[in-house]
């Protein structure tokens, strides 16, 4: 029996969310939720960490006072302009700015849950760049998601994205290939989004039976 497996079976089980840009992650992890999970969204970690001053101070002096608007509040856009063009600065943001202070919180979030969770208990952890901040360990299950190319690149355009951008954001990622392998569960979002719910409920059944 692996640490892993001891881990699930004496509190609740920590799963980590990843997959392609625009691949529906955000979808599948409210039907986890709706299934009784509680989720953490490290994006939103991140805008939360982009209100603190001294972030502030270190992303301008890095990217340029142009990612911080007149009102004080930081243009995740021009960032992402920046430094999905230059990788040195994006391995310098998320390195030097972003990944030790998510690190910290996210850890602090799990360490609440597995000392407060029952067996059977689920959390997910909605972070697609888990595996590039070096945090397998984190986690018990990893859930992978992908879509087909089309969809994604729709998707991607409603967030205001256009397929260079969708590309750029990939390219900035360990291989997908990579990372599925390492995958405990593989989601094909290429259905109906009761085909996706089917796959949530289908991952919760084998969550709840090991």
């Amino acid at each position: 029996m692996t640490s892993s497996t001891r881990s699930c079976r004496s509190s609740g089980t920590v799963v980590g969310l990843i997959g392609l840009p625009c691949s529906g992650k955000s979808t599948l992890r409210k039907y986890l939720e709706e299934l009784g999970a509680v989720a953490v969204d490290a994006d939103q970690i991140v805008r939360k960490l982009y209100e603190d001053e001294q972030v502030k101070r270190e992303v301008a002096a890095l990217l340029g006072t142009q990612v911080v608007r007149p009102d004080g509040t930081v243009d995740r856009t021009a960032i992402a302009e920046r430094v999905f063009r230059d990788p040195s600065l994006l391995k310098a943001l998320t390195s030097q700015i972003i990944y030790p202070r998510t690190g910290k919180v996210l850890r602090a979030r799990i360490a609440a849950f597995r000392s407060n969770s029952q067996p059977g208990d689920v959390l997910v952890l909605d972070a697609p760049t888990l595996l590039e901040a070096g945090r397998r360990d984190l986690v018990d299950k990893l859930i992978w998601v992908e879509a087909p190319e089309a969809r994604r690149t729709e998707w991607a355009a409603r967030r205001g994205w256009n397929r260079e951008q969708l590309k750029q954001r990939e390219a900035a990622m360990l291989p997908a290939d990579q990372k599925r392998a390492l995958a405990d569960f593989v989601i094909n979002n290429a259905g109906t989004l009761e085909e996706l719910r089917e796959q949530a409920r289908r991952i919760w059944q084998h969550l709840h039976s090991t």
